[in-house]
């Protein structure tokens, strides 16, 4: 079971070891608090719009490619100093039924798009379709919260995590899903990082 695991990983495709490499980059420069981390995330979300859109996961390309805008931009108002921390808290009612609201319009956009693509192919619905369409509405939902330095930008992102490994694994993106790993682990780790912040006095 090992060898197989390990043959699947040599057969991934050079532009996915590529995309995987860059991500992590990101992560280490973000760590660090340096702002060219923002260009390391632009590469790999780009590369992952088309990696994802070839393998069908047409929700996480479009979410990818919303990363890749908000990589730029966040690139551009680092380096011009405009980024005013916003203090660290819990969602409020208000921030809570926008999110509910981001996640059920983008879900339905994204069952549209599915839903047009295999008119056009002439396939059917299968549960990937829609396991894809929540990943990305999950995320898009947790992009907002995180824009407003709520906590519960972490639990969003890791549900849109777990859902999003399995998946990715049944699409061959072994190397993909293991970055998705890191991703949650490193979400769990800011989790807990901000809960403190928030119960200093």
């Amino acid at each position: 079971m090992l060898e197989d695991l390990i043959q699947q990983f040599k057969a991934t495709q050079s532009i996915e070891w590529v995309a995987f490499s860059f991500a992590i980059l990101q992560v280490i420069f973000a760590y660090l608090n340096k702002p060219i981390n923002f260009l390391f995330g632009a590469i790999s979300v780009c590369l992952y719009t088309y990696i994802f859109f070839e393998f069908s996961l047409l929700a996480e390309s479009i979410l990818n490619a919303y990363y890749f805008i908000v990589s730029i931009y966040g690139l551009i108002l680092w380096n011009k100093k405009q980024v005013a921390e916003t203090q660290i808290r819990r969602a409020s009612t208000r921030n809570w039924r926008f999110t509910s609201l981001i996640i059920v319009a983008s879900f339905i956009a994204f069952i549209f798009v599915y839903y047009f693509k295999n008119e056009i192919a002439n396939t059917a619905f299968d549960i990937t379709n829609f396991a894809d369409a929540f990943v990305a509405s999950l995320a898009f939902g947790g992009t907002f919260l995180l824009l407003k330095r709520n906590i519960e930008t972490w639990i969003v992102l890791n549900i849109s995590n777990l859902i999003a490994m399995p998946l990715q694994w049944s699409k061959g993106l072994y190397l993909t899903s293991v970055l998705t790993f890191i991703l949650f682990s490193v979400a769990v780790a800011a989790w807990f990082r901000w809960r403190a912040i928030i119960k200093c006095p």
